[in-house]
């Protein structure tokens, strides 16, 4: 496992290169370290950093789209590359790379791990700031210094196919809802792939959880914005919050009344309700309850790629 440190006007965010998914683009990247650059805020890909001087990886690009890793929807986190020209972006809010409202196909060559909501604020604040200097280097060691990642609400345990997870559960953000899951455990049902929604699993728990409340609790947030220390409007877009709702990331928990819950596991994009509506008000749609904290996404993700061949599975969630 390899490492690689980012740094913006002395605060630091460290990415582990995928190795594994996308041997030869990290090889590329890592070849060429330390990488320096001024770079922008997006204006087109949603919230990120892009690069201007672009690393030189001297990779072939003849076979494009058909690229190492491929991503088409970016993560908080997630560091591409475009293989057209080798332009990197960082994103700290969810979008997909694009170049005037062009989506494209890109290699995902790093992910940032921990918690790194100042390295976050640094990119955002470019959008009044303007550029910054931007340094990417090789990491000599095991393991960075990664800052840890709060959990604040109650936990449970997630068992399937021999592994084992720890999700947390947004009590506070919806007390009534997840109090409800809390109360229905232990739960026990077939988990299949969820259709059309991209890498996510569809846990079967229709009507094993009781007392569903009326009303979705969570609503979409918007931040303070401000300028030389002054407030100036507010944004749902532009900022980060990995438990924030309003959009889903891999280890998400997300929960229908009519469907049960659902495990996002990679590249997925859900804002469409989930089935055609219980009748209770407000929840056909799906609303985020929680967050994988322990075990590894890429294991349920593999186990997501598996039973596309084995078929579905047993899972069982219990307290923890």
């Amino acid at each position: 496992m390899r490492w690689i440190e980012l740094e913006i006007e002395g605060v630091k965010a460290f990415a582990r290169l995928i190795d594994e998914k996308a041997p030869l683009t990290s090889q590329a990247l890592w070849d060429v370290l330390p990488y320096e650059d001024t770079v922008t805020h997006s204006r087109w890909g949603r919230g990120r950093l892009h690069t201007h001087n672009h690393p030189s990886l001297k990779m072939e690009s003849i076979n494009y789209p058909f690229v190492e890793n491929p991503s088409i929807y970016q993560a908080p986190g997630d560091v591409v590359l475009w293989p057209l020209n080798n332009e990197l972006t960082v994103s700290y809010s969810p979008g997909s790379f694009a170049w005037m409202h062009q989506l494209w196909i890109v290699t995902q060559v790093a992910k940032i791990e921990g918690e790194f909501g100042q390295f976050a604020k640094k990119i955002e604040r470019m959008q009044f700031e303007g550029a910054k200097k931007l340094f990417i280097r090789r990491f000599i060691g095991n393991k960075p210094p990664l800052n840890p990642i709060i959990v604040k609400g109650p936990t449970v345990k997630i068992e399937c196919d021999g592994m084992t997870w720890i999700a947390e559960l947004y009590s506070d953000r919806a007390p009534k809802l997840c109090n409800a899951i809390l109360n229905s455990l232990p739960l026990e049902a077939p988990i299949t792939n969820l259709h059309s929604s991209g890498q996510m699993l569809h846990f079967w728990v229709k009507d094993k959880v009781k007392d569903i409340p009326a009303e979705i609790e969570t609503r979409r947030e918007r931040w303070p914005v401000t300028f030389e220390g002054n407030e100036i409007g507010g944004t749902a877009v532009a900022f980060y919050d990995n438990r924030e709702i309003r959009y889903n990331l891999p280890g998400d928990l997300l929960f229908g009344a009519d469907e049960g819950i659902a495990f996002v596991t990679g590249q997925a994009q859900v804002t469409a309700s989930l089935g055609r509506g219980s009748g209770i008000v407000g929840q056909a749609a799906q609303q985020k309850i929680g967050r994988i904290v322990k075990g590894e996404v890429d294991d349920m993700l593999n186990l997501g790629n598996r039973m596309e061949w084995e078929g579905a599975k047993i899972m069982k969630i219990s307290k923890a």
